[in-house]
């Protein structure tokens, strides 16, 4: 059982650094910082279509929405007035992902909803690296922080579960005190409240993907990156952290 540990966290270790050099990458290199992202929603559309048993015809739709959707979105924001309706836009899919985290209940898997949702996470990341690479992994950096705070400080801690009925792992001490950390660590270098917004918005998006899993009945949406299972459970801040970002920078 140690050896087992071990040996999993030593994958988890090679899979976690070559996903960090590969996001450093693409942000040096746009081409590549294009593609990574393109890829992390066709392959999030592809774990959500296993996870609600469709098809793989299914599957080639939502990302054809995905992608078309995310050109056009991201087109958009170069328009007068487009930058309104963008914001329209993400602000519908946080309205979406509150509404069915109150009613602990997804909607039924459609395609159209999928694609276009994640169409939005390609627009905010395309336009956030066009305004400059250091804010894109300002906002990344961010959700990885609170991410890993949020863990620390739960386990360290313990207490009260955040959401037992959708995540029983989480709980509310690393919730608020990786908020916390997150919020005094902004205000205190000078980026106001933004940090503390985009790091609620980003555990926001990792419930949500914890009620999908369980809206599905399973456990694990794919096992895609070795150590670490699913890119949706890398990537779920990201859904509506970069957005909300977007939306407050743009």
């Amino acid at each position: 059982e140690t050896g087992h540990s071990v040996s999993n966290l030593i994958i988890r270790t090679i899979t976690g650094t070559g996903l960090v050099l590969l996001v450093l990458a693409g942000l040096a290199y746009a081409p590549l910082g294009v593609g990574v992202l393109w890829l992390s929603g066709v392959l999030i559309l592809y774990e959500v279509s296993r996870m609600h048993a469709q098809t793989r015809r299914t599957w080639l739709y939502a990302s054809g929405l995905y992608t078309l959707g995310g050109i056009a979105s991201r087109l958009l924001l170069g328009l007068p007035g487009g930058i309104l309706v963008y914001k329209a836009m993400a602000g519908l899919v946080l309205v979406c992902v509150l509404y069915e985290l109150y009613r602990r209940q997804l909607y039924d898997y459609k395609p159209v909803y999928y694609g276009l949702r994640l169409s939005v996470l390609l627009s905010s990341g395309l336009y956030l690296y066009h305004k400059s690479p250091e804010t894109l992994l300002f906002g990344l950096v961010i959700l990885w922080l609170t991410d890993t705070a949020a863990m620390i400080i739960g386990r360290f801690i313990g207490g009260p579960k955040l959401a037992p009925a959708i995540s029983p792992g989480k709980t509310i001490a690393g919730s608020v005190g990786a908020w916390g950390i997150i919020a005094l660590g902004g205000l205190a270098l000078g980026y106001g409240w933004v940090p503390a917004i985009v790091s609620l918005a980003g555990q926001l998006g990792d419930l949500h993907e914890s009620l999908a899993k369980r809206h599905a009945g399973v456990k694990d949406s794919s096992a895609l990156l070795p150590g670490h299972g699913r890119v949706y459970d890398r990537l779920d801040s990201t859904l509506v952290g970069l957005p909300m970002l977007c939306i407050l920078v743009v």
